[in-house]
């Protein structure tokens, strides 16, 4: 090598691919290294990564699914299929504020809501849906509503 010049070394290091299957267009994946997030994957799609066993994925569903490990070898797809999500379709007939709560009663999701429908997707499993309405000043006045979402199915509640 003389001094002064420029060198491009060329590495070549072993890539496997990554890739969340599933029918649910809108789910994506954050795909970590160790404990940094290096990438947000849209769902179906195969992305090359260097191999390692380091790799984590957290897939941003209802509820979410996190930590998913994943180790990419070289030339090969590493792949998770994700289950056929469930519908829950809410329909509110007055204004307050609600969560659903999993099997586990870890909160999946708060919101609040007025007289409006609203629609999610949500992985199958058995869920609690408990609300209060804005008009109910006290917390003992909270209903809950035990449902199932099933694959592949939609599921409807009402709350008058």
């Amino acid at each position: 090598m003389a001094s002064g010049k420029a060198y491009v070394l060329q590495i070549v290091l072993p890539e496997g691919k990554y890739s969340a299957v599933t029918s649910n267009k809108n789910i994506q994946t954050l795909v970590r290294y160790s404990d940094e997030a290096i990438q947000v994957q849209a769902p179906n799609l195969e992305k090359r990564y260097i191999e390692s066993k380091n790799y984590a994925a957290d897939i941003l569903s209802i509820p979410a699914q996190l930590n998913v490990v994943q180790e990419i070898q070289s030339g090969n797809v590493s792949t998770n299929h994700l289950a056929l999500y469930g519908g829950l379709n809410l329909s509110f007939e007055s204004e307050g504020m609600s969560t659903i709560i999993d099997v586990n009663g870890n909160r999946v999701l708060n919101m609040e809501f007025k007289k409006e429908k609203k629609h999610f997707d949500l992985l199958p499993g058995k869920y609690t849906f408990v609300y209060r309405m804005n008009r109910a000043k006290a917390s003992m006045k909270s209903m809950s509503i035990d449902f199932e979402i099933k694959s592949g199915q939609e599921k409807a509640l009402t709350i008058l």
